[in-house]
């Protein structure tokens, strides 16, 4: 049996079920493998950064056999891999917030992040790693879908065609369309909810209906490399903020 192997952040991450008041449903790439009839291989972790994605595929690329797929997303530029054990602590006000990390880490993480901090180097280095999963894709025999998670990311990396990409993306597009307040508030509550380094409620950012939506929209794509559509025929204006907390 073929395998469906997953990397990224908390779009795709498997094991998410973090609070006991989470739904138990299936999350959207359970359901994708059942219907590709795959087994399903889960190496994403919520938060992290794009390094812990790359670090992850290089480490199981030897194990893909021809016929497998491979699903990546692209997270956040402003993400780095600190700690090795603890790979959700990754922007500065996760690091800040964390009673892991020592004050003097802090400072340091703090320094790193106003004056060292270089995205365009981490935009060269991700479209490198797209690069190498067009060739990998070709050589290894496997089909490989990645996509960008958010739009700051969109804005800024260029999937190849190669690899089908997004039509919109699953946090502005999905996450924050199901909310009743706007985005601004949105974005605020969630980063309160990170500051105590905890997760809102909704299984991968999304509820229930809209996790098998995505799914065959996936499917959709695997099947005709058109990009996946994160934008149109999902479910809007569905709860209040104050559900997710």
């Amino acid at each position: 049996m073929n395998t469906l192997w997953t990397f990224g952040d908390s779009a795709l991450e498997r094991q998410t079920r973090l609070r006991p008041d989470m739904p138990k449903h299936e999350v959207w790439t359970e359901m994708l493998a059942k219907k590709l009839g795959m087994n399903l291989r889960d190496l994403s972790w919520g938060a992290s950064s794009i390094f812990y994605t790359f670090y992850h595929y290089r480490q199981q690329c030897k194990n893909f056999k021809p016929g497998d797929i491979v699903l990546i997303g692209i997270t956040d530029l402003n993400r780095a891999w600190f700690y090795e054990y603890s790979p959700a602590i990754t922007t500065e006000h996760r690091c800040l917030s964390s009673s892991q990390v020592t004050p003097e880490q802090k400072e340091a993480i703090s320094i790193y992040f106003r004056d060292f901090y270089r995205p365009d180097i981490d935009i060269a280095s991700i479209q490198n790693f797209l690069d190498m999963l067009v060739y990998h894709q070709e050589k290894m025999d496997i089909k490989i879908i990645a996509f960008n998670t958010n739009s700051y990311t969109d804005e800024h990396i260029d999937i190849p065609k190669e690899l089908t990409g997004n039509t919109g993306t699953l946090w502005q597009d999905i996450s924050m369309e199901e909310i009743f307040e706007t985005s601004e508030e949105y974005d605020e509550a969630f980063k309160s909810i990170q500051h105590g380094c905890k997760t809102e409620v909704r299984l991968n950012h999304m509820v229930e209906a809209n996790h098998v939506i995505l799914c065959n929209n996936v499917l959709h794509s695997i099947m005709t490399r058109e990009p996946i559509d994160f934008k149109n025929g999902y479910h809007k204006k569905l709860m209040s903020i104050k559900e997710l907390l």
